[in-house]
């Protein structure tokens, strides 16, 4: 099917980006439009292990975003969360690690 996707890395890719959660949305409507319930079924499991992973903890934790500072290559760690300061939008400095991406560090 899928070729790396594991049972722990539910994914199209060996690596999470950004805008993650349009693969899953596209397998669901082409699945819906097809019809093909394998699509339909991948695009809700691999939607559903992507918002489990989003989370700060398993128990409906805060929302923590994948690709907003980095990415999330499969076997790696994921990225940490920055804040940085500009006063024209030009010229950055100032940054400061507001989270690091741990499940259960928050």
């Amino acid at each position: 099917m899928i070729s790396s996707r594991t049972d722990e890395w539910r994914w199209y890719e060996g690596e999470l980006t950004y805008c993650n959660a349009v693969l899953p949305q596209a397998m669901l409507m082409c699945g819906q439009w097809v019809p093909n319930n394998t699509m339909s079924e991948v695009g809700l499991e691999s939607l559903t292990w992507l918002a489990d992973l989003q989370r700060a903890d398993k128990d409906g934790g805060h929302f923590v975003p994948i690709g907003s500072n980095g990415f999330y290559p499969r076997k790696g760690a994921r990225a940490y969360m920055w804040i940085s300061y500009s006063p024209d939008l030009h010229h950055w400095g100032s940054h400061k690690l507001m989270m690091e991406a741990r499940r259960g560090a928050w």
